[in-house]
């Protein structure tokens, strides 16, 4: 008799209350504070590794700093992918836990609300989140990373500007080393005239000139220097040396002063959008395209779903260890994790279908956690209850 007044104690509250009310307002606001913190927490914990790995690339390439900042924004949407499911779990897992520890989800059963009407604020959540995710992994994400690597290649890029100061020795990339004791009219008339150049094969040529002019290439590419007047020191990698004096003017090295452009986005699939996945005519190969699309799909689908899992651990038999249900819960978010990442890989390969790699993985899941969801007005989950025995 008890349940049945209880199920219509909830439907009187369910028909009575407006759809949004002060109880999931309440439960949002509980939510909220600690999943921005959590969220950023687990964001810069990402970020943190891979920060000083760019912060090397840039130093070793000779790049502003400030560039490690536009790289690591780009890398962002990235890493939201990855952080906002974890982020969402452990927030809804302690703060339902929380309300179990002080009694509050028994003072809910006691007015007649079921623990399924009283999670419906983390679900709508979750849903929020999930559209958001979409929009992150469907457009931002697949351009940060085109951004990024279109940053990494300027970095690795980085050329001479043409410019050679008075009395500087200046490295002009490629082993080449250029110095002038005078410089006049930006480069058109050099005297004194040093240049080392050390190739691949170890071969080192040293050049020294009494004079020498810096010339444009015809492609506007290339900065050729030619001397005047001097002698060159070349020296193999098996160490033998030859010596050749020159006095009319002579092409010493062209050095490139244009950087090498970035490809266009697009060449991989990681760098489409979601619409650009479904109409892409190319190269890439129709299987490899579906794989990413599906994979992107399930990702955001599944966030729905991680209140059910977070409340069902939750809520556990007062005397079981409440990290017991934030163990399993981390350990099979981990599985469903790796096994996204697999599916998505056989599935690029061809070796699978994306409905079977992909979405088995996600149907099981999902199955877990509406299990977990239906049963949350049984009881604590059976496998946590160890602690009623």
């Amino acid at each position: 008799m008890g349940g049945v007044l209880a199920h219509g104690a909830d439907h009187m509250w369910s028909m009575a209350t407006p759809v949004f009310n002060r109880l999931d307002r309440y439960l949002l606001a509980a939510a909220l504070r600690p999943l921005a913190a959590t969220l950023t927490i687990v964001l810069l914990a990402l970020l943190m590794e891979r920060l000083l790995r760019l912060f090397r690339l840039v130093a070793s390439g000779g790049g502003p700093l400030d560039l490690v900042a536009w790289m690591a924004l780009n890398l962002v949407p990235h890493y939201l992918g990855l952080a906002v499911p974890a982020a969402l779990f452990f927030t809804i897992h302690a703060v339902v836990s929380r309300l179990d520890a002080d009694s509050e989800l028994d003072a809910l059963r006691g007015v007649g609300i079921s623990l399924k009407r009283a999670s419906r604020a983390f679900l709508l959540l979750a849903l929020g989140l999930g559209v958001a995710t979409l929009t992150v992994v469907g457009w931002l994400q697949p351009l940060g990373r085109y951004q990024y690597r279109a940053l990494a290649h300027a970095v690795s890029q980085q050329v001479w500007d043409g410019v050679l100061p008075t009395g500087a020795l200046v490295q002009a990339g490629d082993g080449l080393l250029i110095s002038a004791e005078m410089v006049e009219a930006g480069g058109s008339r050099l005297e004194g005239v040093f240049v080392r150049q050390s190739r691949a094969d170890g071969t080192v040529a040293i050049t020294t000139a009494r004079f020498g002019r810096m010339v444009m290439a015809a492609d506007r590419i290339h900065m050729r220097i030619q001397l005047e007047d001097g002698e060159q020191l070349r020296r193999a990698a098996d160490g033998g040396v030859q010596v050749l004096r020159f006095t009319a003017f002579a092409d010493v090295v062209a050095v490139r002063v244009v950087p090498i452009p970035f490809r266009a986005r697009g060449v991989e699939e990681s760098e489409l959008t979601l619409p650009e996945l479904v109409s892409q005519q190319g190269a890439i190969p129709p299987h490899r395209l579906k794989a990413e699309l599906h994979a992107r799909l399930v990702r955001a689908a599944s966030l729905p779903f991680l209140p059910m899992l977070a409340v069902g651990l939750g809520v556990t038999a007062k005397r079981t260890p409440r990290g017991l249900g934030l163990m399993a819960g981390g350990l099979l978010l981990f599985l469903y994790h790796h096994a996204l990442l697999t599916g998505e890989s056989l599935a690029e390969s061809g070796r699978a279908e994306f409905m079977t790699a992909l979405w088995g993985p996600f149907l099981l899941f999902a199955a877990i956690n509406l299990w977990l969801y239906l049963g949350l007005d049984r009881g604590p989950v059976t496998i946590l209850a160890w602690g009623r025995r």
